[in-house]
C-alpha cells in the first residue's frame, strides 16, 4: 500500500511530532466524535469557486476521485496503538463543498459511508476497522470537494488508542493471522515449497 501525503486524512505523512494527533501520522480519537486531522481538498487549480447556501452548493470545483473506476480509489483506517477503555468506536467519512472562499462548508458535512461498530476487544495494534471504496455522493448531496474522516467513540474517553486513515489506489488485503502476520492459513497447517 502507498500513502499519499496529499491524501492522509491523519497528519503528515513523516510523522514528525511523534503520533499525537493533529501534525503527526496518526489520529487520536477521544470521546463523542472526533475528526481527522486533515480535510482532504479536491479542488482543481483554475476551475472557479461557487458557492452555495447549506445544502445547495454547486461543488466549488471539486474533481471526480474515480468512483466505480478499476481500480478505484480506497478508504482505509488501521489502529497503530491499541485503545483503551471506551467501549466501542466506527468511522464514519463525510463530504462538504466549498463556502465561496475556498474552504469548507462548515454546517453542511454529509455522512457518505459508515463503517462497522468495533468494540474495544477488538481494537488492537493492526487491526483495519474502515476499508471500502470511495463511495458516490450520497442522492441529493452535490459533488463533495472536501472529506474527511469522524471517528464516533461510545463508553469512556479513549486515551491512547491511534489510527492511521488515508485515501490509497490499493491495500494490502491479504489476511492477517492470529499471530499479527499475514498469513490467511489456519493454526497448524503446512504447506510445502
Amino acid at each position: 500500500m502507498i500513502i499519499d501525503g496529499l491524501l492522509l486524512f491523519s497528519g503528515t505523512s513523516n510523522g514528525s511530532t511523534g503520533g499525537t494527533g493533529s501534525g503527526s501520522y496518526t489520529d487520536l480519537p477521544t470521546s463523542s466524535t472526533t475528526y481527522s486531522a486533515n480535510v482532504i481538498d479536491l479542488g482543481i487549480s483554475g476551475l472557479p469557486v461557487t458557492s452555495g447556501s447549506s445544502g445547495t452548493g454547486t461543488g466549488g470545483g471539486a474533481r471526480d476521485i474515480g468512483v466505480g473506476d478499476d481500480p478505484s480509489m480506497k478508504i482505509v483506517v488501521d489502529v497503530t496503538v491499541a485503545f483503551d477503555t471506551l467501549t466501542s468506536m466506527h468511522c464514519i467519512l463525510q463530504g462538504t463543498h466549498d463556502n465561496g472562499s475556498g474552504a469548507p462548508y462548515s454546517s453542511d458535512w454529509t455522512t457518505m459511508a459508515t463503517g462497522p461498530e468495533v468494540t474495544l476487544a477488538n481494537l488492537v495494534a493492526g487491526a483495519r476497522i474502515f476499508d471500502q471504496d470511495m463511495p458516490r455522493p450520497v442522492p441529493g448531496q452535490v459533488l463533495p470537494r472536501y472529506l474527511r474522516i469522524g471517528y464516533v467513540v461510545t463508553g469512556s474517553a479513549n486515551t491512547g488508542g491511534l489510527v492511521l486513515s488515508a485515501l490509497v489506489i490499493d491495500r494490502n488485503d491479504q489476511i492477517i493471522g492470529a499471530a499479527a502476520t499475514i498469513s490467511g492459513y489456519q493454526a497448524g497447517i503446512t504447506v510445502a515449497n
